[in-house]
C-alpha cells in the first residue's frame, strides 16, 4: 500500500505546502542570470514524481506548472517593465516616511524600513542605486550610536607548562569534593566533583537555563555547581580569570535512585609563590585546605 492510501488528505496537504515553499525559493532569485532555468528545472522531475505517487492529479500537476512558468516568466522581466514612474514615486514617498519615522526615533522605525526596502527591492520597483542609497539614508537618519563600554581587561594566562598537582582533602563538603590542585607557571587550577541527589538531578534536568539568558546559566551553577575562591598562606590576591560549572558539563544521568556526579574546575591567577603552604580554597561556607608541603 502507498504513502498517500494512509492518509490521502494529509499527503495533499503536505505536498502543496512544499510546492507553494519552493515556489517562495525560487522567487528570490530574482536577476539572477539562470533565474527561469533555476525555477523551472527541478520542479518537472518533482512533479512527475508526485503524480506517480498519487499524492497530484496530472491535472494538478500541471496546474502547479503553469504557476512555476508564470514566476519563471516574471524573473525574466527587467526593472524598468515591473513598475511605472508613478508606482516607483509611491513606493519613494512611502520609503521617505519610514525615513522620518527613524529620524524623530521611532522603536520599531528602522525595522520597518528595511522590510519595505527589501520588499520593495526584489521585486523590482525599487533599483540596486536606490536600495544603497536608502540604506546609507537610513544610517545617517539614526545618528551616531551610543559606544559601548570596552569590556573589562583580564590578567592572561597560558597554563601550559605544568609544574605540580597536589592531591586535595578527601571530606566531601555539602557534597562538593576538592579534587585536587594544578599548578601551573603562570596560574592555578581547582578541579572538584560534586554529587546531586536525585531529587536535586530532578530540579536540574526541568530547570530551563535558557528562559532568562544568561542569567539563568549563572543560576543553574550557583544550584548545582560550585563557585570557589582562593587564598593562600601568604596572603596572595589571586583572581578567578577562567572554569566552568554544572552548566557546561555532561553529565551521567542515571535512573536509578543513585546520586549523579557533577564536576568543573576554576582557575585563578597569580601563580603560586613557591614558598607557600598552604592553599584554602572556599566553596560558599565550605573550606578546603590544600597542604603544599607535608608538615
Amino acid at each position: 500500500m502507498s504513502v498517500h492510501n494512509a492518509d490521502d488528505g494529509a499527503m495533499r496537504r503536505w505536498v502543496n505546502e512544499t510546492l507553494e515553499r519552493h515556489l517562495g525559493l525560487a522567487l528570490l532569485h530574482r536577476g539572477a542570470p539562470d533565474a527561469a532555468q533555476r525555477m523551472l528545472t527541478p520542479h518537472e522531475a518533482e512533479l512527475r514524481g508526485y503524480v506517480a505517487a498519487g499524492a497530484l492529479t496530472a491535472q494538478q500537476a500541471g496546474a502547479w506548472r503553469e504557476r512555476f512558468a508564470r514566476a519563471a516568466r516574471a524573473l525574466e522581466l527587467p526593472d524598468a517593465d515591473v513598475a511605472t514612474g508613478a508606482v516607483r514615486a509611491r513606493a519613494e514617498a512611502l520609503l521617505d516616511e519610514h525615513i522620518a519615522a527613524i529620524e524623530a526615533g521611532g522603536p520599531a522605525a528602522s525595522g520597518r524600513l528595511y522590510s519595505a526596502l527589501s520588499a520593495l527591492h526584489h521585486v523590482g520597483v525599487i533599483s540596486s542605486e536606490r536600495y544603497d542609497a536608502y540604506r546609507a539614508r537610513a544610517w545617517t537618519a539614526r545618528g551616531p550610536r551610543p559606544q559601548a563600554p570596552p569590556p573589562p581587561s583580564r590578567p592572561s594566562f597560558d597554563a601550559t607548562v605544568l609544574q605540580r598537582v597536589v592531591e586535595g582533602p578527601v571530606a566531601r563538603l555539602s557534597a562538593v569534593r576538592l579534587i585536587c590542585a594544578e599548578l601551573y607557571a603562570d596560574c592555578v587550577t581547582l578541579r572538584w566533583h560534586r554529587l546531586l541527589t536525585p531529587e536535586q538531578t530532578a530540579a536540574r534536568d526541568e530547570f530551563n537555563p535558557f528562559a532568562n539568558f544568561p542569567d539563568g546559566l549563572l543560576e543553574q551553577g550557583r544550584r548545582w555547581g560550585a563557585d570557589f575562591e582562593l587564598r593562600d598562606d601568604r596572603g596572595t590576591r589571586y583572581e578567578r580569570v577562567a572554569g566552568d560549572s554544572a552548566m557546561t558539563h555532561e553529565y551521567t544521568r542515571r535512573r536509578d535512585g543513585r546520586s549523579t556526579p557533577v564536576w568543573g574546575y576554576a582557575t585563578f591567577v597569580p601563580q603560586v609563590p613557591e614558598e607557600t603552604l598552604r592553599l584554602q580554597a572556599t566553596n560558599g561556607s565550605d573550606r578546603f585546605a590544600v597542604k603544599l608541603i607535608d608538615a
